[in-house]
């Protein structure tokens, strides 16, 4: 039943944040926030200026395009639409430059806390959905990536909501 598994990826997330030390990333459209887990408990958070709109900004500056065909361009274009071959480009760039941020944030941590390295980093938001970003902080930091759906244990009626909508 999916709706177990769930329910049990929920509960397991939060056993194993007790027994080792995780980051967990949240990737808005203006700002990032960076939390570290240590044992069960915050031993680390800060928050950077970089966020989704990043990417979006970025397509404007270099394809001269409108902010609607720049987010369409972001998120993988529209329908059958096929995507300029810069965009993948300009997506590396940034994804890049958010790694280093987060790699340099994280390093700063392990060296001031005595820490050792995180099992793993979970990344939420709208700009996690990105995977250029998720496989450059996972290259960066040599910790393995995941991505994660706040929402996923939350059962939703699709005779009621769009799930395509619900999903995004």
């Amino acid at each position: 039943d999916t709706h177990n598994r769930r329910n049990i990826v929920s509960i397991s997330l939060a056993v194993w944040s007790m027994m080792t030390a995780v980051c967990l990333i949240h990737v808005g459209a203006e700002s990032l926030n960076l939390n570290v887990i240590s044992y069960g408990v915050t031993s680390f958070t800060r928050d950077l200026q970089l966020g989704g709109e990043a990417y979006t900004s970025e397509i404007i500056k270099q394809m001269g395009c409108s902010y609607q065909e720049a987010e369409a361009y972001k998120l993988g274009g529209i329908g059958n639409q096929i995507l300029p071959q810069e965009v993948p480009r300009i997506l590396q760039s940034i994804s890049e430059n958010f790694a280093s941020e987060i790699n340099r944030s994280l390093e700063f941590h392990l060296a001031t806390s005595g820490e050792a390295r995180f099992h793993k980093i979970y990344l939420s938001g709208g700009g996690a959905r990105l995977s250029s970003l998720s496989d450059e902080i996972a290259r960066k930091s040599n910790t393995p990536v995941e991505l994660i759906d706040p929402f996923r244990a939350i059962e939703v009626n699709p005779a009621l909501f769009k799930m395509e909508y619900i999903r995004d």
